[in-house]
C-alpha cells in the first residue's frame, strides 16, 4: 500500500517539468476548457438552488460544479449533504489544471479509498457524485480496459483513540452498498490534473454522477454524525465468486484448472454449457485470457485469492483527491476491499502526502432533508386468528423487493405488564418443517432486540416466535425501510401499525375465546399434530412450549400437556420476556 504522494515541486513553480510535458499539461487543460476561471457552468448548492458560475466558486461556496456546457436551465438541483468539489491551484505549475492527483482505489485489490462525512440534516441520500482518473491516462474517452463497475459503500465512523489498533479515526462497518455499471454515471471529461503516477505529466480528470433508486436509499442521521464513504473500481463483478478453482476435485486452483480454462476461451457463455459458464471465471460473459489469469494467479498464490480477480491494468482508475479540509484524513483500505455489507475494517493506512500531511478525496452527496420512505403497513394472514405463541404476519406486496425491517411493540402483555410499551424487532426468516398438515414446511423469524432488514416478499408470510409472544396479549407491528437504517426514532419513518393479538393459553382451535375454551376439540387437535396426521392444523397453532419455542421442533407430548393445562385453567407457567441490554 502506497502513502506519501508530495505535491510540493508543483506548487513552487514549473522548473522541474519538461518543456514538452509542461505544453502537453497546457493543451490538455485548455483542450477541455473547463477548470479555466472564465467558463461558467451550473453550480448545484447546498439548499438546492442554482446559479451558473466557474467551477473554482462553485466549489468555494460548497457547492457541485457541473460540467462546462451544462447551465441551470438543464439541471435539477436537489439539497446537498456534502460538496467537496476538486479546484485549481493559481501557483501551480498548470493553474488551469485541478490540484490533484490520482489515488488508486479497486476493490478486491492493494487498497480501497474511503473519506468520511458529517451529515448537518438527516434524511436519504439520493444521489452521489464524484471525480476520477486512471493513471497517466490523457486522452479525451475512458482509458482502454476501464472498469464495468464502480463499488459504492457507506460505513459507521470509529472516532479516534477507541482502544482498536489504529488510534486515528477510520471506518467502521458497512452499512450500504451498492454496484454501480460505469455506463450508468454519465462519465466525462472536466479538466486535467496532476498525475500521481507520473509526476511530471498531467491526466485527464472524469466526473461521475449516480442516482440512488429509491427502493435503495440511505437515510443517514442524526444531525451532526459521521459516517464514511468508499469508491472503488471492479474490474470484476462485486458479486462474482471469482474462483479459479473450476475442476473436481474441489480444492486450490491447479495446472488441470489453468488447463481446462484454457481449453475453453471463446467458448460462448449462457448457452446452455456447463463448461463454458464455469470457465468464465470473472464473470464478464466471455471466456478469455483474464479467465486463465485468475487461475493461474490464484494457483501461484495457492489460496482463493481476491487481488487476482481486480486485474486493473496500467491504467488504473482512482479517485481524484483534494487537499485536507475535514476533521479525519481519508483513509486506504487494506482489508476488506470488497466491503460487502456486515464487513467491519480490518487494517489501513491514512492517506498522508510526504510534504505537505494529510489529503481528502473529492465527491458530493445529494438528498433530501427530512425526508422519509415510509413503507406500507405489513398484512394480517386471512381469518385474522391468533395463536397463543406465534405472531402471524404477511409481507405488503408494495414492498417489491425493498429490504424492510418490522418492529413490534408490545402493547398489552398478560401476566407480564412491566413490558408493556417495549419493542422487538422480528429477525432472519427461515424455513423449518411442518410435520404434517397440508405444507411441508413454512417459515419462523425470531423476535430480537435488533432491527433486520431484509426482502420479507422473498420469505412470504412469516410465523414469528419468542419469549415475548404470550397468550391473551395484543401487539402492534410496523414496517420501516432500509432507507430510514440510521434514523430509526423517527417516527414518520415507520407504517402504520398493524394490531395482532394473541390466543388464549392452549385455544388451538376454533370457536376461539369465551369461558369455554379451550375444550377438548383443542387437545384432539393437538394430538392430531402429534400424529402428523395429513389433515393436522399448523404446529404454529398448536405448539406451546418452551419458553422460548423451537419451530423446528415436532409437536410432542409437552405441547399436549400444555393444553391440557389450558383446558383446566392452569396459568401460563412460562418466565415470559427476556430483558433487552
Amino acid at each position: 500500500m502506497r502513502v506519501g504522494h508530495s505535491l510540493i515541486g508543483f506548487r513552487a513553480s514549473k522548473c522541474g517539468l519538461p518543456v514538452a510535458a509542461w505544453s502537453l499539461l497546457i493543451a490538455l487543460g485548455a483542450a477541455t476548457n473547463v477548470a479555466e476561471a472564465a467558463v461558467a457552468a451550473a453550480c448545484c448548492h447546498s439548499d438546492g438552488t442554482c446559479t451558473d458560475i466557474e467551477h473554482d466558486a462553485c466549489a468555494a461556496a460548497g457547492g457541485d460544479p457541473y460540467p462546462v456546457g451544462t447551465l441551470c436551465a438543464n439541471v435539477s438541483c436537489q439539497p446537498l449533504y456534502w460538496a467537496r468539489a476538486p479546484v485549481t491551484n493559481p501557483d501551480g505549475p498548470v493553474p488551469q489544471c485541478f490540484w490533484a492527483w490520482e489515488e488508486p482505489s479497486v476493490t478486491r485489490w492493494f487498497a480501497l479509498a474511503a473519506d468520511e462525512f458529517t451529515v448537518s440534516t438527516p434524511g436519504p441520500i439520493t444521489a452521489i457524485h464524484w471525480w476520477g482518473a486512471y493513471r497517466g491516462w490523457q486522452g479525451a474517452q475512458p482509458a482502454p480496459g476501464a472498469p464495468p463497475f464502480f463499488h459504492l459503500a457507506i460505513w459507521s465512523h470509529v472516532p479516534a483513540d477507541q482502544g482498536d489498533p489504529y488510534p486515528w479515526p477510520h471506518p467502521g462497518t458497512v452499512l450500504r452498498e451498492w454496484v454501480v455499471n460505469r455506463a450508468d454515471t454519465a462519465e466525462t471529461v472536466v479538466g486535467c490534473g496532476l498525475s500521481e503516477a507520473l509526476k511530471e505529466q498531467g491526466m485527464t480528470v472524469f466526473r461521475y454522477e449516480w442516482d440512488v433508486p429509491e427502493s435503495e436509499w440511505l437515510t443517514v442521521g442524526p444531525a451532526g454524525a459521521t459516517f464514511w464513504l468508499s469508491i472503488g473500481a471492479a474490474y470484476v463483478d462485486p458479486d462474482c465468486a471469482c474462483s479459479g478453482d473450476v475442476t473436481t476435485p474441489a480444492g486450490t486452483p491447479n495446472a488441470q484448472d489453468v488447463a481446462f480454462i484454457n481449453d475453453h476461451i471463446g467458448c460462448p457463455v449462457g448457452t446452455g454449457d456447463p463448461a463454458c459458464d464455469a470457465a468464465d471465471v470473472d464473470c464478464d460473459g466471455d471466456v478469455d485470457t483474464s479467465d486463465r489469469h485468475v487461475a493461474t494467479c490464484q494457483q501461484q498464490s495457492a489460496w482463493l485469492d481476491p487481488f487476482c480477480c481486480a486485474f486493473p491494468g496500467d491504467l488504473v482508475w482512482g479517485w481524484l483527491t483534494h487537499e485536507f479540509d475535514s476533521a479525519a484524513a481519508s483513509v486506504l483500505i487494506g482489508y476488506p476491499t470488497t466491503a460487502h455489507e456486515g464487513e467491519s475494517f480490518t487494517n489501513g493506512q491514512r492517506l498522508l502526502d510526504a510534504g505537505s500531511g494529510p489529503w481528502d478525496f473529492s465527491f458530493v452527496l445529494v438528498g433530501e432533508p427530512n425526508a422519509t420512505t415510509a413503507p406500507e403497513e405489513p398484512l394480517a394472514e386471512p381469518g385474522g386468528v391468533g395463536k397463543c405463541r406465534y405472531l402471524g404476519i404477511l409481507p405488503n406486496p408494495q414492498w417489491a423487493n425493498a429490504e424492510v425491517a418490522l418492529r413490534v411493540r408490545l402493547v398489552q402483555l398478560d401476566r407480564f405488564g412491566g413490558f408493556n410499551g417495549q419493542v422487538r424487532w422480528v429477525g432472519h426468516a427461515s424455513q423449518v418443517p411442518e410435520h404434517g398438515g397440508p405444507v411441508a414446511n413454512f417459515m419462523a423469524a425470531p423476535l430480537q432486540c435488533t432491527p433486520h432488514f431484509e426482502n420479507r416478499n422473498a420469505s412470504g408470510a412469516v410465523q414469528v416466535f419468542g419469549s415475548p409472544v404470550v397468550p391473551s396479549s395484543l401487539y402492534e407491528v410496523q414496517a420501516v425501510d432500509r432507507s430510514c437504517e440510521n434514523d430509526l426514532s423517527n417516527p414518520a419513518c415507520y407504517s402504520t401499525s398493524l394490531a395482532l393479538s394473541t390466543a388464549k393459553w392452549g385455544d388451538t382451535t376454533s370457536p376461539f375465546g369465551g369461558a369455554s375454551q379451550p375444550n377438548f376439540s383443542d387437545v384432539t387437535a393437538a394430538v392430531d399434530k402429534f400424529r402428523n396426521l395429513s389433515t393436522a392444523l399448523p404446529k404454529a397453532r398448536i405448539q406451546m412450549q418452551p419458553n422460548v419455542p423451537n419451530p423446528a421442533a415436532a409437536i410432542n407430548f409437552a405441547d399436549i400437556s400444555s393444553v391440557v393445562d389450558g383446558f383446566r385453567n392452569f396459568v401460563y407457567p412460562f418466565a415470559g420476556p427476556s430483558v433487552c441490554p
